[in-house]
């Protein structure tokens, strides 16, 4: 597989487990009131989970900086996916906003 598959394939997989996530959120009572619609507040900041996909290409340049280059555009790609799925869901581009009271 080159490289632009490995990358597609990583970007399929981020959207599908992000799909997934937000889904089982969503139709789970117990889920949606305790993540959901009561966020989890860090310092007075609500971490979404595109943080995740920041991860991600964090640990792809762990992998490039190893020789792991395969493994690396793989992350990338999970990262951007991620990234990419919870912006469309949230209809913006967030990582960590300031909770208002």
């Amino acid at each position: 597989m080159n490289n632009i598959g490995i990358s597609l394939l990583g970007i399929a997989f981020g959207l599908s487990v992000t799909w997934i996530f937000e889904f089982i959120l969503k139709t789970h009572d117990g889920l949606r009131k305790r993540y959901y619609e009561r966020h989890n507040i860090f310092l007075g900041y609500h971490v979404h989970h595109s943080v995740y996909g920041l991860i991600s290409i964090l640990l792809a340049l762990n992998f490039f900086l190893t020789d792991h280059f395969f493994v690396g555009l793989f992350f990338i790609g999970v990262g951007i996916g991620v990234i990419i799925m919870h912006t469309l869901s949230e209809n913006k581009f967030v990582f960590i906003e300031k909770e208002l009271d």
